[in-house]
């Protein structure tokens, strides 16, 4: 206790706090990593509704994968879903270069877009560069009107390619080699424009033949560019418009226009400048501070060295952005990379982990790699599809072969679905389109931890029916006979079961271990994951207190308290909080360590239920028969 009767005279106020209690843990925070056909790239983003969802990483579409289906489908009763979308290196930005006033055309179209990463997009060019003589093999030139080459596209001599060109950017200047010209004396460079052309003998060009250089290049007239947020073909459909430019202050209007089911409707109107300046409210104008960041639509580059004064020419008719690309098909490094923002249990709380159908015949890399988070983090559950592809036949041979030799994972983290299921796909117009069920098994996760508790079974007719109100489900890919759910759940797969007058319920709540024991069932795990975590919490507040009989005694009081109401909910039959001087001996003490020991009943569900009907003899009495029935 801190002593006051020393010292100056005074009236001294202290506060000590023993109101520390287990605060209850969230467990219904999904997460999903997927392509997507637009939204921010490798980022954790939350989404709390549809709506938000499909304006961020647009409308579902399967050239995308499955992603965006599995999100809806979640949020039909999730509250909170982390989304990252993922691309491949070669995705493309839409883009337009806008020019400094007076350079005679206020802007440039960008066909090829803008690559990850880049802050300049690039102009194909054309050049003549020299015309053939019949003898004549060496050609030298410089290229022109351009701050520097981004990349060589073609060389055409008398209007045709010389054929597929090799250039080695690594060196400055660059070689180039191709089928005519001789060896790797060709050469470029990229900022100065120097050209020298060295053909074979045999590719000589004749006379007359005009020798012309197809290039991309960042433009020599380039003020600022304006890209799409993010990479897609999404950015296709973004027009822009300049007004209101003002030389007395330095500002001018850039709005944005996205086409939509072929009208262009004003997203944003974005007033900026190119000088680092003040409005009268106190607010920066300098384009890439208003704009990055805040636009979902667009980002602006300024090309600094141009002096803040200059502007742009006035852009009044809608000018479309151009070039931009999805890219080739995301890999699956791609989608793990992605599940590496989710990988460190202090960065932020996570609860379902979503496939979203991220999984083949051959290629699993996905699920083992939600499975290792989930293990690692040791507070969160993934939710895996079987392969479609073993769907296909009887499930007695291809999936359970395929989940005991393929996959053959052993885990209390993860649960395995099939079949996969159609919908109405309502934003294509396609009916029974068919998607994995990981996005609706994940809304009956959802239900069952905002309707009861995280401990109560996901499945079954009460909280484990599925539907959407945007992508109806519409049946199921494969219905399974009695001997094949025997055969599918005996092999640790949950299944999905469409009863007619009742609906399409997920049928089935084992994990992915394989031995005998509480923890082969998803309730128990949730269970852990949650106590565990609120445990966690409250633990992490006595650290570098002290280990005495006082501490021991208000942290056995508070878990106490805590799994009393977990028990009370249906979580446990007992339990029994032990932190005191049995297992806190003075060994352990001098270790600076605390031992706190919780022995945990959990509540089983019900799997089977056995109906007996019991047929008497008129007259006879029940009572008879059923005390002759019990066990002894």
């Amino acid at each position: 206790m801190t002593a006051v009767n020393t010292g100056r005279p005074g009236v001294f106020q202290l506060e000590t706090d023993l109101s520390q209690v287990v605060r209850e843990a969230a467990s219904d925070i999904g997460v999903l990593v997927s392509a997507f056909p637009r939204g921010p790239i490798n980022e954790r983003i939350l989404v709390t509704n549809t709506r938000d969802l499909v304006t961020l990483f647009g409308e579902p579409d399967v050239e995308f994968g499955y992603g965006g289906y599995c999100g809806i489908c979640a949020m039909e009763t999730m509250d909170k879903l982390y989304m990252t979308r993922v691309v491949s290196d070669d995705a493309k930005h839409s883009g337009l270069i806008i020019n400094q006033a007076g350079s005679g055309t206020a802007s440039d179209a960008t066909p090829n877009g803008l690559s990850l990463g880049d802050q300049d997009s690039g102009i194909d060019v054309s050049q003549q560069v020299g015309t053939g003589d019949g003898s004549t093999t060496i050609f030298a030139d410089t290229l022109n009107s351009f701050d520097e080459v981004l990349s060589l596209t073609d060389i055409q001599v008398g209007g045709s390619s010389i054929g597929p060109l090799t250039v080695d950017t690594g060196v400055v200047p660059w070689t180039i080699a191709s089928p005519a010209l001789s060896g790797t004396s060709s050469t470029l460079h990229p900022t100065t424009g120097a050209l020298n052309l060295v053909f074979d003998g045999g590719s000589t060009p004749a006379d007359g033949e005009e020798i012309v250089m197809f290039f991309t290049a960042s433009s020599n007239d380039r003020l600022f560019t304006i890209s799409a947020e993010n990479p897609g073909i999404w950015g296709n459909n973004l027009k822009v418009t300049i007004t209101d430019i003002s030389a007395t202050d330095s500002t001018f209007v850039i709005s944005v226009y996205e086409v939509s089911d072929g009208v262009d409707v004003l997203r944003e109107t974005h007033t900026v400048s190119r000088k680092m300046q003040l409005d009268g409210f106190g607010r920066q104008q300098y384009l890439e501070d208003v704009i990055n960041g805040n636009s979902i639509f667009i980002r602006v580059y300024d090309k600094a060295e141009v002096a803040d004064t200059v502007l742009p020419d006035e852009i009044t008719a809608l000018t479309q952005l151009t070039g931009g690309d999805a890219g080739s098909a995301v890999s699956s490094g791609d989608v793990i990379a992605g599940w590496d923002l989710y990988a460190n249990r202090q960065d932020l709380q996570i609860d379902i982990l979503i496939n979203a159908g991220y999984v083949s015949s051959a290629d699993f890399s996905v699920q083992t790699k939600m499975k290792s988070i989930a293990e690692g983090r040791d507070d969160c559950f993934a939710i895996l599809d079987a392969p479609v592809g073993e769907l296909s036949m009887s499930p007695t041979t291809d999936l359970i072969d395929w989940r005991n030799t393929t996959q053959n994972f052993n885990s209390s983290y993860t649960a395995l679905y099939a079949p996969w299921c159609e919908v109405y796909d309502s934003f294509n117009d396609i009916r029974n389109f068919p998607i994995p069920p990981s996005g609706f098994v994940a809304q009956v996760f959802a239900r069952r931890a905002k309707n009861t508790e995280a401990w109560f079974p996901p499945a079954g007719f009460n909280d484990g029916l599925v539907d959407s109100g945007q992508l109806p489900f519409t049946r199921l890919t494969d219905r399974y006979t009695d001997g094949e759910q025997d055969l599918i759940y005996s092999n640790g797969v949950n299944y999905l079961l469409t009863e007619p007058g009742t609906g399409t319920a997920v049928f089935g709540d084992k994990t992915q271990q394989t031995k005998a024991s509480a923890l082969d069932r998803i309730n128990v795990r949730r269970l852990l994951n949650v106590t565990k975590r609120a445990t966690r919490e409250f633990l992490k507040f006595s650290l570098f207190e002290l280990n005495t009989p006082f501490t021991r005694n208000q942290i056995t009081e508070a878990l106490t308290d805590y799994y009393r109401g977990v028990q009370a909910r249906q979580g446990l039959t007992d339990f029994l909080v032990v932190c005191n001087d049995t297992n806190n001996t003075p060994n352990v003490i001098d270790q600076n360590q605390l031992n706190v020991d919780v022995y945990l009943q959990p509540t089983r569900s019900i799997n089977f239920i056995k109906h007996e009907s019991i047929i008497t003899r008129t007259g006879v009495d029940f009572n008879t028969i059923v005390n002759a029935r019990l066990p002894a």
